[in-house]
């Protein structure tokens, strides 16, 4: 087909494989164009089928996409195919599953981006020689700890991810209670890289600081300050809304019931 038809593609004839597909802009061009292709057809001895044709269309489906005047839309059929894939549960069917999902991806703002969280992500070894930043955060879900390290270009890379539910007794810790059992539970978790070396403690709870240095803390907030006395920390606080790579973990889990 490419041949019989390679001076007309692009002029008003899109060719794949056996599928043909005439475009006009009147009724009467359109016409003229069909006895031109009709006639090369001829020539070469094929056939048409007569299941497979169709004429005067102001829309069609053409290689999974929708053709008309507006211009070129995802074929309903095959988005109903992707939006009822199943989940998939290995390496083989996910890339089936992207491969899919990547013929469209002109149509989805985006895609690029959207695929990367199909990406497994890659953790950074520690090293020891560096300071390490110990991300916390808590919820009435549940704790989150994020670990990281800066590299030698300042960007910032994760060492390790932990996260946990709160039980039904420390739900009904304060709010700052709660960030502040965050913390603990964040060093003593992380305790093999960060005991007895400096690193800094990123909040987004402004009064945790006060917290831990104030003189006469409540008995549970003294026992965990004595927990956590030879970890030489620096609290410093981060705006809530750019504390949320933290701030998901927490809120990932089931509130007890």
């Amino acid at each position: 087909m490419d041949k019989i038809f390679s001076d007309l593609k692009n002029k008003f004839i899109l060719v794949y494989l056996d599928d043909i597909t005439i475009y006009s802009k009147t009724f009467e061009e359109h016409l003229e164009h069909l006895k031109k292709v009709f006639k090369r057809l001829q020539n070469a001895g094929l056939k048409l089928g007569k299941d497979k044709y169709c004429f005067k269309k102001q829309q069609l489906a053409f290689l999974g996409h929708i053709i008309s005047e507006n211009g070129i839309a995802p074929d309903p059929s095959k988005i109903d195919k992707v939006q009822n894939y199943p989940a998939p549960s290995n390496l083989t069917e996910l890339q089936g599953f992207i491969g899919l999902a990547s013929y469209y991806r002109r149509f989805i703002l985006n895609f690029s981006q959207i695929k990367k969280s199909t990406t497994a992500p890659i953790l950074q070894y520690p090293d020891f020689e560096k300071p390490f930043i110990l991300f916390t955060d808590a919820s009435y879900q549940g704790l989150g700890a994020i670990l990281d390290q800066k590299d030698n270009d300042n960007n910032e890379h994760v060492i390790a991810y932990a996260s946990r539910s709160l039980n039904a007794a420390e739900i009904n810790y304060s709010p700052t209670e709660i960030k502040c059992f965050a913390a603990v539970w964040g060093m003593e978790y992380f305790q093999p890289y960060i005991y007895m070396k400096p690193f800094n403690l990123i909040t987004d709870h402004s009064a945790l600081r006060w917290l831990l240095n104030q003189p006469n803390p409540a008995k549970r907030v003294t026992r965990w300050i004595q927990r956590i006395a030879d970890y030489p920390y620096t609290v410093i606080h981060r705006k809530e809304r750019v504390h949320s790579n933290v701030n998901a973990l927490s809120w990932l889990l089931k509130k007890p019931s």
